[in-house]
């Protein structure tokens, strides 16, 4: 199996509603590793008036993390970056570096509440195409006006989106609609990332590899070698 890539992760210690404490991020990682994963870009919520993780706090951890990877003699690269909760402002909180893009490079992860009327996600599809931004829509099977109107998917996607879902989605956690949103997605190639949204080491865990097996049989080793791997070293990359 090929290297796994989580782009979607709150394993950071004690910033957002993710890990609690290092102990837990500890267990996270090790859980990562033995499922595969070789690489994570660490997302936590910037959502203003609820969690606001703060930047150098979030480096520093990371550091520390990185660390223990090293102590624990684990081959894993960590990366920062936020899941941003949409807001008017958001732009200008990137340009002054209070919001981390993905991994330092033109990537965002865009996240909106569940009942957001569509013409909200396509504003925030062209403010963040307009400055210069790659949005990507996170968890977007999480969202009533995408699920009800799949086409939708097209025409954000034609102006710069892309699509990320999560792995206990695909695999039929949220329901039977939300599975076979997904799969029509799949089917016509849409989706750009899967990951884990992991929040613990227990019931939300960093875990892709079954997920990926699924897809592989599903929809075939190459696509799901590009959503859970060559897509997220991309952002890494930043091309």
């Amino acid at each position: 199996m090929i290297p796994l890539y989580d782009m979607h992760c709150h394993i950071i210690p004690g910033v957002d509603d993710g890990s609690v404490d290092m102990e837990q991020t500890i267990n996270m990682l090790k859980i990562a590793y033995e499922d595969g994963i070789r690489g994570i870009i660490a997302t936590p919520h910037y959502h203003i008036g609820r969690v606001v993780a703060d930047i150098s706090q979030c480096q520093w951890k990371l550091g520390d993390m990185l660390k223990n990877i090293e102590d624990m003699n684990m081959d894993m690269e960590l990366y920062l970056g936020n899941e941003i909760y949409y807001f008017s402002d958001a732009m200008g909180k990137l340009v002054n570096d209070e919001i981390r893009t993905m991994a330092d490079s033109s990537y965002i992860l865009l996240e909106f509440d569940p009942k957001t009327e569509y013409g909200r996600i396509l504003h925030a599809v062209n403010d963040t195409a307009i400055n210069g931004y790659i949005p990507i829509i996170a968890h977007v099977e999480r969202y009533e006006c995408m699920v009800e109107k799949p086409d939708r998917c097209v025409e954000i996607m034609d102006r710069g989106a892309l699509l990320q879902v999560n792995a206990s989605s695909v695999m039929g956690s949220h329901g039977k609609e939300i599975q076979k949103f997904i799969k029509k997605l799949m089917k016509k190639r849409y989706v750009s990332f899967v990951a884990s949204d992991a929040h613990s080491d227990r019931h939300r865990a960093p875990r892709l590899s079954e997920c990926y097996a699924y897809v592989k049989k599903k929809f075939g080793e190459d696509y799901a070698n590009e959503i859970f791997c060559y897509n997220q070293i991309r952002i890494i990359e930043d091309r």
